[in-house]
């Protein structure tokens, strides 16, 4: 399983994309996650089993030595204009 979650800096001011929220699951390959957007709620957002059903949407994750590259997350429509989970990260681990 995945779990996305990202904002803007409020620095941008008015251009600032919402906050945004990703939990998808799937199966790794390699050292690569290819995963479906699941069932999301929060204070702020939700996405319910039926929607992800009908819009299949998918995020990819590439994982090595403690650190993660998401070469794609399906979130045109999803998050708010501007938001964007592509990129390089820091893996972090659960508790």
């Amino acid at each position: 399983m995945a779990v996305l979650s990202g904002g803007g800096s409020a620095a941008a001011g008015a251009a600032t994309p919402a906050d945004c929220y990703v939990r998808a699951v799937g199966s790794i390959r390699g050292d690569t996650l290819v995963a479906r957007f699941t069932t999301v709620e929060t204070t702020v957002f939700s996405y319910d089993a039926a929607q992800a059903e009908r819009e299949k949407r998918t995020v990819t994750i590439r994982f090595a030595a403690g650190d993660a590259d998401v070469l794609s997350a399906d979130t045109a429509g999803y998050c708010g204009l501007g938001a964007t989970f592509l990129g390089h990260y820091r893996r972090v681990r659960e508790h």
